[in-house]
């Protein structure tokens, strides 16, 4: 079973349009060429800051309001649909690449939570995995102990050196993880954080567990609120690829009509 997650960017949604004209990111092009059926299931989560009125979208939108509903809601997915032997394939951009890339980094430090059968208003569910997301935020906490406490089983408890009963992510595929806290580094908008440190990556390594990754950048963006996240620990690694695409932001991950520059890195 193909497990396959997809993460828009911020604002972004299936139904956005650009001057009128139907404008989907490479997300949305890839979960839409995605066949759901026996050997594969799929989940799409859209932007963050596409919720609400339109406050809610431009402050969520501008200060990263809703990342962590956005990756807790995906590791609750992933809990209740995995069975060992299922592969699991992540794609983000943008805000929705900080997602997938943070969930991965969860799955790793913590493992992922068998929560087969359960639905989705299980509030103990929900309760055990924001304690294992806390654990994800504090490098420092006792692992063992938040493992402890939530009693229910796990596909594989963390270890610091992923073993062959891992969880594995087959692949991540993310466009444009951008600004130095893994989302779009605005100081005017991140002096609204009561804690900016509270969305920074605690792992822009990318973890042993993570089978194949590539990451598609833009060579044209000039704005210093979108200097790029990479992977910092891939350079000899044969099964990641970090490629630079002419354009900017939204030229590589989608999101305008004229679609000729983003096709590029979609596959197109």
């Amino acid at each position: 079973m193909n497990l396959l997650v997809f993460c828009d960017g911020t604002w972004n949604t299936p139904q956005q349009l650009d001057d009128g004209k139907p404008a989907p990111t490479n997300v949305v092009k890839l979960r839409n060429a995605v066949a759901e059926n026996s050997g594969q299931r799929v989940y799409y989560h859209p932007g963050v800051g596409t919720d609400g009125g339109v406050v809610d979208r431009y402050i969520g939108g501008g200060i990263g309001d809703g990342l962590d509903k956005n990756i807790i809601s995906a590791y609750y997915w992933l809990a209740t649909n995995y069975r060992p032997g299922d592969k699991i394939w992540l794609f983000g951009f943008s805000r929705g690449a900080y997602t997938v890339r943070s969930l991965g980094g969860m799955i790793s430090r913590c493992g992922l939570l068998n929560a087969g059968g359960a639905g989705t208003g299980d509030d103990k569910v929900w309760e055990d995995i924001n304690a294992l997301f806390s654990l994800y935020r504090q490098p420092a906490a006792s692992a063992p102990a938040v493992i402890a406490s939530v009693g229910r089983p796990f596909y594989e408890v963390a270890t610091g050196n992923p073993t062959k009963e891992s969880v594995p992510v087959y692949f991540i595929g993310v466009w444009e993880t951008v600004g130095s806290l893994g989302i779009p580094d605005d100081l005017a908008l991140a002096n609204l954080l009561d804690d900016p440190q509270k969305y920074a990556f605690h792992d822009t390594s990318l973890s042993p567990i993570v089978k194949n990754a590539r990451h598609a950048l833009a060579l044209d963006e000039q704005r210093q609120s979108f200097i790029p996240t990479l992977w910092d620990n891939v350079a000899a690694n044969p099964r990641v690829k970090q490629r630079w695409f002419v354009g900017v932001h939204s030229d590589v991950g989608g999101g305008y009509a004229q679609c000729g520059l983003s096709d590029i890195p979609c596959g197109g």
